[in-house]
């Protein structure tokens, strides 16, 4: 199963930089859920600066109760670095659209600590920098409020791509 994803995300011109696990192959296609679940935002990646994030992101009400962030089958990162020479730390992280100056502090890069650009929520480490993944959101969020997703770069505090959610 695992080379049959590999091969089709290579027909779609997308080489598969860190492989694709189990987990990926699982995943539901952009626009899709499983029974009893409710998209309940959506957004698409646009990469920042010289960095290519593009896909589409969701958060889905799951049926079982809570709420997950999913990455579509069509997410990508590239970042100018070969496949296999990945040496940064990605993390994934919300935003929330109740307090648009600290969203706009985060993405414009010029967090005032203590006041405004701090993540509402940092969701974990990147999993992969291509296809369908999915970050538990902390129960207790408020997903109504929530406005950005953002692959970040820990080690350099630099905001590779976002997604605006509506």
């Amino acid at each position: 199963m695992r080379a049959a994803v590999e091969s089709a995300m290579v027909e779609r011109g997308r080489a598969v930089a860190f492989g694709v696990t189990v987990a990926f192959v699982l995943a539901l296609a952009p626009g899709t859920h499983a029974e009893g679940d409710d998209v309940v935002a959506e957004g698409e990646f646009e990469g920042r600066g010289d960095h290519d994030v593009t896909g589409v992101v969701q958060i889905v009400a799951l049926a079982g109760g809570g709420h997950e962030l999913r990455f579509g089958a069509d997410f990508l990162f590239t970042f100018g670095h070969p496949p296999g020479e990945q040496f940064l730390h990605f993390d994934v992280r919300i935003l929330s659209a109740a307090n648009p100056e600290n969203a706009e502090a985060f993405l414009a890069q010029t967090p005032v600590p203590g006041l405004f650009g701090q993540p509402d929520a940092v969701l974990g480490p990147l999993q992969s920098m291509a296809g369908a993944q999915a970050y538990a959101i902390p129960a207790g969020t408020d997903v109504s409020l929530l406005g950005s997703v953002v692959v970040h770069c820990a080690d350099f505090q630099v905001v590779m791509g976002h997604a605006t959610l509506g």
